[in-house]
């Protein structure tokens, strides 16, 4: 797939030229990012690893960063602008996984983020 832009269903995996991943759960309208802890230096976010509410895909195109409208469930705020860097590949998992747990398919592909040192993941800011 080389964009999502007007895909309206389906469970994807979108990864990043920093190696990180994101679910992008179109049935549930939800993301999920994950920084492959085998990146030379991951970058944690906040909220890495949950389940999110996406709000709106602004862009999500093959050799462009994607941007995300996400709701990261803070009092007061709207919601916040998600933007990558480039993305290398989009792959659809399925149809989308709920809001119980990640897919294995995901889980299997990102790794497990346990084993990033913590001395790794330092300050989690947006």
């Amino acid at each position: 797939m080389r964009t999502l832009i007007g895909v309206k269903e389906g469970c994807w995996v979108v990864k990043t030229a920093s190696a990180s991943v994101y679910e992008v759960d179109l049935d549930n309208s939800t993301l999920t990012r994950q920084p492959t802890p085998r990146a030379a230096e991951p970058n944690p976010l906040r909220r890495d690893g949950d389940r999110l509410r996406l709000l709106d895909i602004v862009a999500l195109s093959v050799g462009s960063p994607a941007i995300f409208l996400v709701d990261l469930d803070h009092f007061g705020v709207a919601c916040t602008t998600r933007v990558t860097t480039t993305v290398v590949s989009i792959n659809l998992v399925g149809p989308g996984v709920g809001n119980s747990s990640l897919s294995d398919e995901f889980t299997h592909v990102v790794g497990v983020w346990d084993d990033v040192p913590e001395a790794k993941r330092g300050d989690v800011s947006e």
